[in-house]
């Protein structure tokens, strides 16, 4: 509806949009009588499946570039920690929220500087993308391990996967805690 609405927000704009369209189009309405008759919502839009899978495939060309713009790390978990996965798998953060207006900060772009993606490939395997400098292969202490799953868990839309309940995790204090006291943290 907003964007139907848009059309007919001024004569000015309507006008400005007629003169685009094509000669071949020469049926115009009026600003008038298009403003009546979306007023009115007596109207269906139906459009192609063609033309929703051709946006969908758009779309999908510039996620891809976005992330293809990333410098990738492979993040190998050191032997005692393991990876959770999440429903929600794929991370996207920003670097130092802080620095964020408050209005921003739950929504970074894929493709916005001063951020990071990352996603586990399995238990002992994880890939972080950012658009700063980044070594291709780090092997990660339990710090780091607690870390990342922390920012899974935060992602999180309600399930966590884990082959057991010794992942690492921060608790509020920054104190890595093991996987079975989760709820009992942040019960």
């Amino acid at each position: 509806d907003a964007t139907i609405e848009s059309l007919i927000a001024t004569e000015e704009g309507w006008n400005a949009n007629l003169s685009k369209l094509k000669d071949e189009h020469t049926d115009r309405p009026s600003y008038k009588d298009m403003k009546s008759f979306i007023e009115s919502k007596q109207y269906t839009i139906k459009m192609r499946q063609e033309f929703h899978i051709g946006m969908e495939f758009r779309a999908v060309e510039m996620i891809v570039n976005a992330l293809n713009q990333r410098n990738w790390t492979l993040v190998i978990a050191n032997p005692q920690s393991d990876f959770i996965c999440t429903n929600n798998p794929v991370a996207l953060s920003w670097n130092n929220p802080s620095e964020i207006p408050l209005f921003y900060r739950s929504h970074p772009g894929l493709g916005m500087p001063d951020t990071t993606v990352q996603f586990p490939l399995s238990r002992k395997t994880l890939l972080l993308g950012t658009f700063e400098q980044a070594q291709p292969l780090l092997f990660a202490d339990e710090n780091t391990v607690a870390g990342l799953n922390t920012r899974s868990m935060y992602n999180c839309d309600s399930q966590i996967y884990a082959p057991n309940g010794t992942f690492p995790f921060w608790s509020k204090s920054k104190e890595i805690k093991n996987g079975n006291l989760l709820f009992s943290v942040y019960g």
